[in-house]
């Protein structure tokens, strides 16, 4: 803050008038040390004119006596040396003029004893006026000292007094000074001060402040400024923290909305979580309930197909059997979409025959091709023979690609080709490339042919039957298997599907044995355990077609009871039992006989059920419906082990 020209005089006079006050008691000091001085001066010149009055006493009394005479000389020098040296200090006429004439009458009085002593012998009546002269000149010069003293107390007084009322007169002059500035600190500061704390009182914590109006121009005008522009900040602080306030309201508003909303999402994914495990546990049951019956069905169209010859006949088994293969595909398709969207899909990696697998394609739909007049071409080019991958889930994408290519092809070539590319020494990529002559697709049906549940024609006289789910099927499990698949077609010209699948590979296996004697001979018995009769007939069929003994179990107590006096080579259990499950029954036979294989018959299809089953003890799995030659290919591979 800058000080303004009022204060800047207020400031020099109070500061001029206290240097003069001490200048001036310095002053009044130093006068008094000097009249002190003097005084103690007079006093001593006093004193030594008394001391010669005292011996000019005793010389008129007495007769001539040197030892005063030398007294008398020495005090006249002392004094002399003294008058002449404090004469310099008397700077007052009259002063020097008293000194002086102690002086002369001090060299008077000096004559007047040489003079008594040198010719007072000769005359009594000379002898007696230098008596007087020196009597009367001794009491001159001591009444002077005594005057010169009174005179140097006086002026000493004098100059007290002077100085008492030069001090009283500025000192009156700083109080009526102090008394001014008062007057003008209240008037001029304490005044403003206070109506500027009023001001404040008044408006404090307001955004309708009014400004403080400025009359002054000092540095009580500039604090008005300085609080004028304070407040306005502070009213863009308030309006700013007002802001920020309704922002905090909102923002806890809109928290407690979102805790809630989370509260609400929270709720609802769990109970669509409780309703997707009830709907897996109904799943799982209705998988047992469908599964079991669908299992004798196929099973049995399976054998009468083996034992009946007449033409019509078989011609009717094979409607049945592909009537109850299509039903199964169905509901597989449908556990496989639940599976998916509850995320508890698995891979299940083997190691199996490439060839093999692509040759049972081939024939799974190489006569239906035929049935409506279209060539089913076949390529393989130089893929390894035995690989590591899911076969089940690579059977799944061939049979849902090459089964819609025959379906929605009335004339020309479905084509089934495959091409593998290597990585690595281990590793590589199947090609698997499935070209039709179809109808095609059109440009939005490719944007939705992914879609589940999607289909191109939804009226009641659609020519092509289907759920629209196996192509959003293959290609979830593509994905699942770190694969891609990509599609090229052309509405009412045909389409290809590209599907690339990574495996690992060990080259090519040995030659296939043949149905293998010892194996199977005679000798080797199976314990068939499930609570259903149907599929222990079916089992016990297939078992005898190939020459097998066998015993059946209809529960798991029963199947203890025999296993435990029996002896058998290997083991047939059902999982899900009355009474005692699977798991139970295969932990007590491990118990009994850990030698004997144990495999798995069940409607449990999964492959987490296969992993927990696999587990659990148990040697080998197999899904049911099975057909007669994935049974009879299990047990061979067990026996042998």
């Amino acid at each position: 803050m800058r000080i303004k020209t009022e204060t800047r005089i207020f400031i020099i006079i109070s500061m001029g008038l206290m240097v003069f006050l001490f200048l001036s008691l310095i002053t009044s000091h130093f006068n008094i040390l000097n009249h002190i001085k003097k005084s103690e001066s007079i006093d001593e010149i006093a004193r030594r004119v008394f001391i010669i009055k005292s011996l000019s006493d005793d010389i008129s009394i007495m007769e001539y006596d040197e030892r005063i005479t030398e007294q008398l000389d020495k005090n006249i020098r002392e004094l002399n040396s003294l008058i002449a040296f404090q004469k310099r200090a008397f700077e007052d006429h009259e002063e020097r003029k008293i000194l002086d004439n102690i002086a002369l009458g001090l060299d008077h009085f000096e004559n007047s004893v040489k003079d008594l002593y040198s010719n007072g012998r000769d005359g009594q009546k000379k002898r007696s006026i230098l008596y007087e002269e020196i009597t009367i000149g001794s009491l001159r010069m001591y009444e002077l000292s005594l005057e010169l003293k009174r005179k140097i107390h006086a002026q000493l007084l004098r100059k007290k007094n002077e100085d008492s009322v030069v001090l009283f007169l500025l000192g009156a002059l700083l109080l009526f000074l102090v008394f001014f500035v008062s007057i003008r600190i209240v008037k001029k500061i304490l005044k403003p001060l206070f109506e500027i704390d009023d001001h404040i009182e008044r408006y404090t914590d307001s955004l309708d402040y009014e400004e403080i109006e400025i009359k002054e121009d000092n540095e009580i005008g500039d604090f008005k400024k300085t609080l004028n522009e304070m407040h306005r900040k502070l009213k863009k602080t308030l309006v700013s923290r007002d802001k920020l306030n309704k922002q905090l309201t909102l923002n806890t508003q809109y928290s407690r909305e979102l805790k809630k909303e989370k509260d609400i999402a929270r709720e609802m994914e769990k109970k669509a979580n409780i309703a997707d495990e009830a709907k897996s546990a109904f799943l799982t049951n209705l998988s047992h309930e469908i599964r079991t019956p669908l299992t004798g069905i196929m099973a049995t169209l399976e054998l009468l197909k083996n034992e009946i010859t007449d033409e019509e006949q078989l011609s009717l088994l094979d409607m049945s059997y592909n009537s109850s293969l299509q039903l199964k595909n169905i509901f597989d398709e449908l556990y496989d979409v639940v599976k998916f969207r509850t995320g508890k899909i698995t891979l299940d990696k083997t190691t199996f025959d490439i060839y093999e697998l692509l040759a049972e394609i081939h024939d799974t739909f190489k006569l239906s091709a035929k049935e409506k007049g279209i060539e089913f071409k076949y390529e393989i080019e130089e893929i390894p023979q035995m690989i590591i991958s899911d076969k089940t889930r690579i059977r799944q994408i061939l049979n849902n690609l090459v089964g819609n290519a025959v379906k929605f092809t009335q004339t020309g070539t479905v084509k089934l080709a495959a091409v593998f590319k290597r990585t690595d020494k281990a590793t590589g990529q199947i090609l698997f490339s499935i070209s039709d002559t179809g109808i095609g697709m059109s440009e939005e049906v490719q944007r939705n042919i992914y879609k589940l549940f999607y289909q191109a024609d939804l009226s009641l006289t659609k020519p092509f039957e289907g759920l629209g789910l196996g192509i959003p099927i293959v290609g979830k499990i593509v994905e699942k298997m770190n694969g891609k698949i990509f599609l090229n077609s052309t509405e009412g010209k045909g389409s290809i599907f590209k599907v690339y699948i990574p495996v690992r590979y060990f080259g090519h296996s040995e030659e296939k044995n043949g149905f293998n004697q010892k194996a199977f001979s005679p000798e080797k018995r199976i314990l068939v355990v499930d609570d259903s009769m149907i599929n222990r007939f079916i089992v016990k069929k297939i078992l005898h077609k190939y020459g097998l003994k066998y015993d059946e179990a209809y529960d798991g107590f029963n199947a203890l009871e025999k296993f435990e006096n029996e002896e058998y080579d290997l083991v047939l259990l059902d999982i899900q039992m009355p009474l005692m499950d699977g798991f139970e029954v295969r932990e007590k036979m491990y118990e009994l006989n850990s030698d004997v294989p144990v495999l798995a018959l069940t409607v449990y299809a999964s492959a987490d059920d296969k992993k927990k089953i696999l587990g659990a003890g148990f040697d080998d799995y197999l899904s049911k419906p099975f057909e007669a030659e994935e049974l009879i290919e299990m047990i061979k591979k067990n026996l042998l082990n």
